[in-house]
C-alpha cells in the first residue's frame, strides 16, 4: 500500500496517458484495499490525486 502510494505520488498531471492510466489502476488498487482498512487520510490523498490528475472512473 504504502509502495503503491508512493508511486501515485510521483504522477505528474502532464504525464502521459500510459502513466496517467497506471494511475488510475493504483487509485483502484489502493480504494480496494481500503475498503477493509477505511484509512480516512488514504482516503483523503485518492480523493486528492483524482482531483489533480483529473482522473474519473468513466475516463482513460
Amino acid at each position: 500500500m504504502r509502495e503503491l502510494s508512493r508511486k501515485l505520488t510521483f504522477i505528474q498531471k502532464d504525464a502521459d496517458e500510459t502513466l496517467l492510466r497506471e494511475a488510475k489502476d493504483i487509485i483502484i488498487e489502493l480504494r480496494r484495499v481500503n475498503q477493509r482498512w477505511n484509512i480516512r487520510e488514504l482516503d483523503e490523498f485518492l480523493n486528492q490525486r483524482q482531483r489533480e490528475l483529473k482522473i474519473g472512473y468513466g475516463t482513460r
